[in-house]
């Protein structure tokens, strides 16, 4: 742990890191110098500058109130059980659990409005204006394919929003009576109260990227080193080799421990480490 951002007492309180406080803050998002987090029970959008080390909240009242019109910027918005954040570009997508919506704040305005579900707890796709969904959770946006996945937990359900068509879909996931612990294809599977959701893709995706560049660099100097060309193109296999297993089995390791009851925060290291050696 390098730093603490928060008093560790409850309140809404701005400025410093040692100064502030948070009322069970739930998801976050980063982009550059910024770090968005969702200040559930304190009904607020909190903004922290990761160099000025300060907080500040940008969205929310502090009171709770059903507003699935929205409309409104800034603190003069009401929030409900705002859960999770998502950053893409200008735009900060909030899984606002109470409304059963997915909310669209501009960052430069605050302007603030729902862009996905009707209010309606339950779950039906379709157009996004006039989609059901049931305390949206947690988000992971797919900003190459313009998807904004989500779990939908009390349709134990994972769905996404196509962020080009603005319509809903659902890959897992029945209805709000429709749970339990079953493997198998998107049909059959279900889900209970999931909270969470992670694209796998985009782990491996960085792996590669890190890959490519350290190959590059690593292979050259292995060529100009030992002026053989052959050993920097094996140099540069084996870099690419490496990086994308350590991108694959950094996931894979941490979710098989932690179905197995071990915390994969303590074990998941050792085992990384010797997989990539």
């Amino acid at each position: 742990v390098k730093e603490i951002i928060g008093s560790g007492a409850a309140g809404a309180k701005d400025g410093s890191y040692a100064n502030a406080s948070f009322l069970r803050p739930q998801g976050m998002a980063v982009a550059g110098d910024l770090l968005w987090v969702a200040d559930t029970d304190n009904q607020l959008i909190r903004q922290i500058y990761l160099t000025k080390k300060t907080v500040t909240t940008v969205l929310g009242t502090g009171l709770q109130v059903w507003a699935n019109e929205g409309g409104k910027s800034g603190r003069q918005q009401s929030l409900n059980s705002p859960w999770d954040v998502a950053v893409d570009g200008n735009r900060l997508y909030i899984a606002m659990a109470g409304d059963h919506q997915i909310w669209n704040a501009n960052i430069k305005t605050w302007d603030v409005r729902p862009m996905a579900g009707s209010g309606a707890e339950n779950i039906a796709d379709g157009p996004a204006e006039t989609a059901r969904l049931a305390q949206t959770s947690h988000m992971a946006l797919d900003a190459a394919r313009r998807r904004l996945y989500f779990a939908d937990s009390e349709t134990s359900s994972i769905r996404y929003l196509d962020l080009a068509t603005h319509e809903v879909h659902t890959i897992i996931g029945h209805g709000l009576f429709d749970f339990g612990d079953v493997d198998g294809d998107a049909e059959t599977a279900r889900l209970q109260h999931p909270l969470g959701v992670a694209l796998f893709g985009k782990e491996l995706l960085v792996g590669l990227m890190n890959a490519c560049i350290f190959a590059v660099i690593l292979g050259t100097i292995g060529a100009l080193w030992f002026g053989h060309f052959q050993l920097g193109l094996v140099l540069a296999g084996a870099m690419i080799f490496n990086m994308v297993w350590a991108g694959v089995a950094g996931t894979i390791i941490p979710l098989v421990m932690n179905r197995l009851g071990f915390d994969p925060a303590i074990g998941a290291g050792p085992f990384l480490t010797t997989t990539t050696d």
